[in-house]
């Protein structure tokens, strides 16, 4: 929760000091981090709620027609859940830090703070921090903040804004199944009234519902970086290997992200591997 002495200005030159950073997703960091991480953990902040109060003109929107993505505004009985990333090494802080910069700050309207973060368990209540993540936020002072509105108000302004990212819907779909995939007793009421709306509001655009729909079906579930990424614009990496040995590595990589989320056993990822081998370029 906020103090006096809060801050909302990392210090860059200071963390690239540290041998390791944690980073809080609880927004589409959470299947989209766009950086280079060594592990990662679900759990949750305390102090602040899930808000679509932050306004997206680049991502999820546009100028003429900005979408709403999520802010953290401060409540002190609240939790957001979410994921945490850790980075360990100069070099990959340092990028981390750089991509973020770009697309939380300079795009996304963003401030940033350190906050504890506590681990999930049996009962989501977890006493003590586990480290201390690199929170954005989206403050009332930034240009880009919506402020409140209807949940129902919101899932309208939604239905008819689409980014560079894609569909604005996308975004709110992706976040309640997450949750309802990882924290299913969790009551998130802004969250699911949104998406309950915006699931009405998309009904009649048929077309563009189905294909929003299946993307988010496949990807749901897999918040691992880059693995099976079929956003526009994006390459499948089973398809760019050179050789044999490329290959192996490549799915040994995507097994251990699949069965961190446990989306696949070890029979289905053999037949996968055996079908996805044909693809492999001869020398």
């Amino acid at each position: 929760m906020k103090t006096e002495s809060t801050s909302y200005s990392i210090d860059v030159e200071e963390l690239l000091k540290l041998p390791q950073i944690s980073i809080f997703g609880y927004g589409s960091l959470i299947w989209r981090p766009g950086f280079d991480y060594d592990s990662h953990e679900m759990g949750f902040i305390r102090g602040y709620l899930r808000r679509f109060y932050q306004g997206s003109t680049h991502h999820r929107g546009t100028e003429e027609n900005p979408g709403r993505v999520l802010t953290a505004v401060e409540n002190k009985d609240g939790c957001v859940y979410g994921v945490t990333y850790t980075v360990r090494g100069r070099e990959r802080i340092l990028k981390a830090l750089e991509a973020l910069g770009v697309r939380e700050v300079v795009l996304g309207g963003y401030s940033s703070m350190m906050i504890d973060f506590y681990p999930a368990t049996n009962n989501y209540s977890a006493r003590n921090p586990s480290c201390k993540a690199i929170l954005y936020i989206a403050l009332p002072s930034n240009p880009l903040f919506c402020g409140a509105k209807s949940e129902l108000q919101i899932a309208q302004q939604v239905a008819n804004a689409e980014g560079v990212c894609g569909h604005n819907s996308e975004y709110i779909f992706k976040l309640a199944l997450f949750m309802k995939k990882n924290f299913p007793d969790i009551r998130e009421p802004h969250l699911y009234e949104v998406d309950l709306h915006l699931e009405r509001c998309m009904a009649g655009k048929e077309a563009e519902k189905v294909k929003i729909k299946r993307s988010i079906d496949f990807n749901s579930s897999l918040q691992s970086q880059n693995a099976f990424e079929y956003e526009d614009g994006e390459d499948f990496r089973i398809l760019q290997v050179e050789s044999a040995d490329e290959f192996y590595s490549l799915m040994a990589q995507i097994q251990s992200e699949m069965f961190d989320y446990d989306l696949i056993d070890c029979e289905t990822l053999i037949q996968a591997t055996q079908w996805c081998k044909n693809f492999v370029k001869a020398p």
